[in-house]
């Protein structure tokens, strides 16, 4: 009779503990529900202070550029119940940062586990409008948002930054330098003008096509494949531990394009 009465006991605890999981992670799952089914509002807002400077940062949703169509310049942005945007211009610095709410950390944090149940439909973005002209510098930074830059207008420096988005430039136009770097996001330069560029990523892969650079090229990964076509006079210094390489001869004392990986290839025409 001992015997049993401690089994009926040790079953009963089991049984506890089993419902006390099941209801804690049905109210787990129920938050994340609501967290990616829950509210958002797309808003807008219209720049009318000027600006020559650009700064955005990011978190998830893609941040594209598009041609201002009235040449007003305006953001177009989603506020959720975790993430909400502050939208300013201080001094002639346009400012578009997102945060993350307080409290919000449990639901982003258990929404990845379960993100193959409550995936959205649709990645929002944050459009940044601009009317076409030229302006001081750009710079960008997001966490898993892919960054589209503008075509129309024309900067003297940009700066753009990803963890595992990926960064297209087609057409961009920059007076002086850019800088571009990932961790695992690809970029594609297409058809960039620029002084110098800078190209930085760990495994994405890194596309020059048609890029015009008078100046120093410099493209650096781990793992990724560099690719492409670099125009007007260079020279070239590669460097790759296991991948393949090939490249033009180049010029002697014209403008360096170095690059560098360990195990990818490079294949610049």
């Amino acid at each position: 009779m001992e015997k049993n009465g401690k089994g009926i006991i040790t079953v009963g605890v089991l049984l506890a503990i089993g419902i006390a999981v099941v209801v804690t992670w049905t109210a787990a799952i129920k938050a994340i529900a609501g967290t990616r089914s829950g509210s958002s509002e797309e808003k807008e807002e219209v720049i009318r202070a000027p600006f020559e400077r650009i700064v955005i940062t990011e978190i998830s949703p893609d941040v594209v550029f598009r041609t201002s169509q009235d040449g007003q310049a305006k953001v177009v942005y989603t506020d959720t119940e975790t993430i909400t945007h502050k939208i300013d211009v201080s001094g002639d610095t346009l400012s578009v940062k997102a945060k993350q709410k307080k409290g919000s950390w449990f639901k982003q944090l258990f929404g990845g586990l379960f993100s193959f149940s409550f995936k959205p439909e649709n990645k929002s973005q944050t459009l940044i409008y601009l009317p076409e002209g030229d302006f001081e510098s750009l710079s960008v930074g997001t966490v898993s948002g892919n960054v589209e830059l503008p075509d129309t207008a024309e900067f003297e420096e940009i700066e753009a930054a990803t963890v595992s988005g990926d960064i297209t430039a087609d057409g961009t136009k920059i007076s002086g330098n850019a800088g571009f770097e990932t961790v695992s996001g690809d970029m594609t330069l297409s058809g960039i003008q620029a002084s110098s560029v800078s190209a930085n990523s760990v495994s994405g892969e890194i596309r020059l096509n048609d890029a015009d650079i008078t100046g120093a090229v410099t493209a650096e990964t781990v793992s990724g494949d560099v690719s492409g076509n670099v125009l007007g006079s260079h020279s070239y210094k590669v460097n790759s531990v296991s991948g393949d390489k090939t490249y033009p001869e180049g010029t002697n004392s014209a403008p360096v394009v170095s690059v560098s990986t360990t195990s990818g290839d490079v294949n610049l025409g």
